[in-house]
């Protein structure tokens, strides 16, 4: 398998994680802030990330609550932003049988997308 097919297959797996997630998150009853458990140190990681991978063309907003939160969301695809593509909070990970081993079975396809770690180009 080419390089390119790795990294295509990567990104469809994170989408696919992302819009598992996203349910959870937009329905949360312990709601931290308007953008739920989104904040500054979840973007603070994606910039370190980013920074690392050499991904540039994102603009990070020191002057806004999410740096990178835009009018619809994170502007950061779901494969540059593992780490909160794949983040459920306890509550909603514990609650619900079918959601927690659909998650775990997806979340280890995603994670073995990344070893070795493919380099990232925008």
């Amino acid at each position: 398998m080419s390089f390119e097919e790795k990294r295509d297959i990567q990104r469809v797996l994170w989408e696919e994680m992302r819009k598992l997630t996203l349910p959870k998150c937009m329905g949360c009853k312990g709601i931290k802030n308007k953008y739920r458990c989104c904040d500054r140190t979840f973007c603070d990681k994606v910039r370190a990330m980013l920074e690392l991978w050499q991904i540039k063309g994102y603009t990070y907003r020191e002057d806004q609550e999410v740096p990178y939160m835009g009018k619809h969301g994170c502007t950061i695809p779901a494969h540059h932003r593992p780490i909160c593509a794949s983040y459920v909070c306890p509550e909603n990970f514990e609650e619900d049988p079918a959601f927690k081993e659909k998650y775990v079975e997806l979340a280890k396809l995603c994670f073995e997308s990344e070893t070795p770690p493919l380099p990232r180009k925008v």
